[in-house]
């Protein structure tokens, strides 16, 4: 992030704006949380509330002062076209239907991409006030200390994490994967914030998480953080599937594989009643 990024901001001014951005969006969530009047429902399950809308133009604005030239890629807006080759990527509230269910579990997450490449990545747990950073090779960090994946070696012993699509319940989407994988591993939990869980397999709370039906502001900073926190983060197939392949495998190695292998497996097994 040094020559690619010679107009603005500098490396540390990025940084510095990014932090920045998710601080003040995290206030700005939780002067709100358990107060929010302003929630509609869009369909069965899919919910979006007013201050969503305004945490995404908080960032926004901060971000676009510290860096005129760079695009946008958020929820709450249409994408905005870079005009040196950089972009930012924004979910305001990771864990929404959370949120408005008065739910103290869900967070904001902020990811720069230089030319195709993730290279900074911040996500901000407003309720715990745990700061999550992640620089292209140079680690990644919690409120100011290292940290990394876990050590776990057997899917036995490991502690797992997932989510689902809203449309869970006619797609039948990660149904079979939870089937097999709660009788393999040691626990499994699905939390409801796809950029939150992903911190805590950074910083070793999780073994692994594996989601599918995501949209590139759900992992980009998330996805960063596991591999520099020494993880890996794939698609289920285990190739690096990038921001946009809709689904993730995040976790330490030895973990990642055993969970691709069962991913695979049920991947491979005809739906029952077929021939």
């Amino acid at each position: 992030m040094d020559a690619q990024l010679s107009q603005s901001p500098e490396p540390d001014a990025a940084f510095d704006a990014a932090v920045a951005a998710a601080l003040a969006a995290g206030r700005l969530l939780m002067d709100r949380f358990g107060h929010e009047s302003g929630t509609r429902r869009d369909g069965l399950a899919d919910m979006s509330t007013d201050v969503e809308r305004a945490a995404d133009d908080a960032i926004v604005a901060i971000l676009r002062e510290a860096a005129p030239g760079h695009g946008f890629l958020t929820e709450e807006r249409s994408p905005v076209p870079s005009g040196d080759g950089a972009r930012w990527i924004v979910d305001p509230l990771d864990g929404t239907v959370n949120f408005a269910h008065g739910v103290p579990y869900f967070a904001v997450s902020i990811a720069l991409e230089v030319d195709g490449q993730l290279r900074l990545g911040v996500i901000f747990d407003p309720v715990r006030a745990d700061l999550y950073v992640a620089r292209e090779h140079g680690g990644a960090s919690l409120n100011g200390h290292a940290i990394h994946v876990s050590a776990t070696e057997s899917l036995s012993e490991a502690f797992l994490s997932t989510g689902f699509p809203a449309d869970v319940w006619s797609s039948g989407t990660n149904v079979a994967p939870v089937a097999r994988l709660v009788r393999h591993a040691l626990g499994l939990r699905s939390m409801g914030a796809a950029a939150l869980d992903l911190a805590g397999v950074a910083a070793g709370r999780f073994d692994l998480h594996w989601e599918a039906g995501l949209r590139p502001w759900d992992v980009a900073a998330a996805a960063l953080l596991v591999r520099e926190a020494g993880g890996i983060a794939t698609d289920y197939s285990g190739r690096d599937g990038g921001i946009f392949s809709g689904e993730i495998v995040a976790g330490n190695r030895a973990i990642h594989a055993q969970v691709t292998e069962q991913l695979r497996a049920v991947m491979d097994t005809p739906p029952e009643g077929s021939t």
